[in-house]
């Protein structure tokens, strides 16, 4: 009889003291707002230097009808002091609104909407009208309930499961806003025409019994196992499910009950060098220095990681902004390691969980060799970044094969 063990690393999870704090509220001064979606697709804008906009105003938006997404919201209100190219470590070169806070100028006025006697495409509408993206994946909401509209699925997982090393952000947001996720799912579901689809709450953490066992019916289930997570998913619930992230179902909700789309995102700011580690919600464009000076620092940081531990971009540029789809910033100091050649261990081959060979890949890329590498599978990786972190001798395979997929 043969038995098949799953690919997996174990991460030793530094999400305390973070997980455990309610989530603060930073009101930003000087934001950096970057005026493009994932992966830097442009969006259209006709704001100028000197304009005054209200929060909740449409500053960016797709540049046509056959561009099927939703556009940007202002995320305070004040002025535009400049529009310049920035370079963004998630995002690339994109056009950026340089916006200044005025408490003088009134938000702009929002309503609610009676969602209970909405139709589902009138609710697919309003998720557009909500400027939405999901912070799991920096797709917006309205696309994915679209899609979901296409196929058969009527199970809608809230998903909050947090898998890399400390960020806390989405969990903590479940802690506080388990009841907003539920309902917001329910209001999803509807938009994508399954009324009479069910929610289910996916987490990987039980934080010192504050997660309750149902919020609004809705069960929290908890999944076991190590990194990546989320290839678990259709183990637990099948494959006939919807997964969106928890803190975007949540917006929606409050969009509904209060009109008002997103303007904010909740980051896990944490680290050795970070005096107090939280989860801090602050205006989307709010700057790296900004969350760090909020935090306080302990050390002089030797790294800054946009992102989380296996997954994110180290930056020196710490004017650089927080977007809707970045959940921690880390301040780091570095181990001193010494980087070796391949040892032929394995270890990368054992936790690669698309089963690829990733120190065969790196040595073909190293050689040159393009074309071994692709017959390896190269274009197949995700960039998990679990090989990364368990190489005794410290390669960079995940950022070798970024570079391999981008060009």
């Amino acid at each position: 009889m043969r038995f098949f063990i799953r690919p997996e690393l174990r991460l030793e999870y530094q999400k305390s003291p973070a997980v455990l704090r309610p989530i603060g509220d930073l009101d930003g001064g000087v934001a950096v707002f970057p005026l493009a979606h994932e992966r830097g697709r442009p969006l259209k804008f006709d704001i100028r230097p000197g304009d005054v906009v209200p929060k909740f105003s449409t500053i960016a938006y797709p540049p046509d009808d056959t561009y099927d997404d939703c556009g940007l919201l202002m995320p305070f209100s004040g002025r535009v002091l400049e529009i310049k190219e920035i370079d963004h470590p998630a995002l690339g070169r994109v056009p950026a609104a340089v916006l200044e806070p005025d408490k003088g100028v009134n938000p702009r006025v929002t309503v609610s909407y009676d969602a209970g006697y909405l139709t589902a495409d009138e609710l697919l509408a309003l998720a557009k009208m909500s400027c939405i993206i999901d912070s799991l994946d920096g797709v917006s909401l309205y696309s994915k309930l679209k899609a979901l509209k296409e196929n058969t699925a009527d199970l809608m997982v809230v998903d909050c499961i947090e898998d890399q090393t400390f960020s806390s952000a989405l969990i903590r947001q479940l802690i506080e806003q388990g009841e907003e996720m539920a309902a917001g799912a329910l209001y999803a579901l509807r938009a994508a025409g399954r009324r009479l689809g069910k929610v289910k709450i996916a987490c990987n953490l039980k934080v010192r019994g504050k997660i309750k066992k149902e919020y609004k019916g809705a069960p929290v289930e908890f999944v076991k196992g190590g990194y990546p997570l989320r290839d678990r998913l259709e183990d637990r619930f099948g494959k006939s499910f919807a997964a969106v992230g928890g803190a975007a179902l949540a917006d929606f909700y409050r969009f509904l009950s209060y009109g008002q789309g997103q303007t904010s995102t909740v980051v896990t700011v944490a680290g050795n060098c970070v005096k107090n580690p939280a989860n801090v919600r602050v205006p989307i464009g709010t700057t790296i220095w900004s969350l760090l000076k909020h935090c306080g620092l302990s050390d002089e940081p030797e790294v800054v990681v946009l992102g989380d531990a296996l997954t994110g971009a180290a930056v020196t540029d710490l004017s650089a902004p927080v977007t809707p789809h970045v959940r921690a910033v880390l301040a780091l100091t570095r181990k001193k390691e010494r980087v070796v050649s391949c040892i032929g261990c394995g270890r990368c081959i054992w936790v690669c969980h698309k089963k690829l060979m990733p120190n065969a890949i790196y040595s073909d890329l190293e050689r040159g060799n393009r074309k071994g590498a692709a017959a390896f599978g190269a274009e197949e990786c995700d960039l998990c970044g679990a090989c990364s972190y368990v190489c005794p001798s410290k390669l960079g395979l995940a950022h070798t094969f970024e570079t391999f997929l981008k060009s």
